[in-house]
């Protein structure tokens, strides 16, 4: 099947947090695949001592002033600011996984109500207990289920991913995420970044000329 977008992301990326409003707006409209980068996963996990901490919070705050995205005192506090924190997300990426297995319709749903329990909540979403608990209360317990019982299935099944959107970035010649790919019967083109953080409106605006494009390009009925 083609998918009208690629959406490539790390769960622990605070500027693919401030894209989620238009990421859901998009999905609205379209159909989108998720694509973990595994950015802060496995190799990429660093200890998020002070200097990083100070770091991001900085970042965080310009991202808060052009999306209007809310990272809390919580998060501060207990996530940047905690002890033994780290900035690893291979778990997070891991419950994307499984979310996307059992709901693949669902997964900006998925990755708002992950990051939102990190950047609102100031939750430890490193934590595998964490993980299967905000699962569970939030209607995706096949995936919580997933997580606890079949382990392996999801790391593999993750690798495979990962390894999917490294490939693509390295196809588009992008760097960092969130990177957003249009893919139009097979042609796939990059998107430019801004459109992650315009306005509602904009994006609506965008959307009509690349609906115009796909409608251009696709084989008469």
């Amino acid at each position: 099947m083609t998918h009208s977008f690629l959406y490539i992301y790390d769960p622990l990326c605070g500027w693919c947090y401030g894209s989620a409003p238009r990421l859901a707006d998009l999905a609205k409209s379209f159909e989108v695949e998720m694509i973990p980068a595994g950015l802060f996963a496995g190799v990429g996990a660093r200890p998020l001592d002070r200097s990083f901490a100070s770091y991001a919070w900085a970042s965080d705050q310009r991202i808060a002033k052009l999306t209007g995205q809310t990272f809390s005192s919580a998060y501060r506090s207990r996530i940047l600011n905690g002890d033994g924190q780290l900035l690893d997300s291979t778990v997070a990426t891991l419950a994307m996984t499984a979310c996307s297995i059992v709901e693949p319709d669902k997964g900006p749903e998925a990755l708002k109500l992950i990051q939102e329990a990190r950047y609102v909540g100031g939750e430890d979403i490193t934590d595998l207990r964490v993980l299967v608990s905000l699962l569970s209360g939030n209607g995706f317990e096949d995936a919580a289920e997933l997580l606890q019982g079949h382990m392996a299935s999801v790391e593999a099944e993750t690798a495979r991913r990962v390894a999917h959107g490294q490939m693509v970035l390295n196809q588009m010649n992008a760097s960092g995420v969130p990177t957003l790919v249009a893919d139009i019967q097979g042609e796939r083109m990059l998107m430019s970044s801004t459109l992650l953080y315009s306005s509602q409106e904009q994006l609506a605006e965008n959307l009509k000329g690349f609906s115009v494009t796909i409608q251009q390009v696709s084989p008469a009925a």
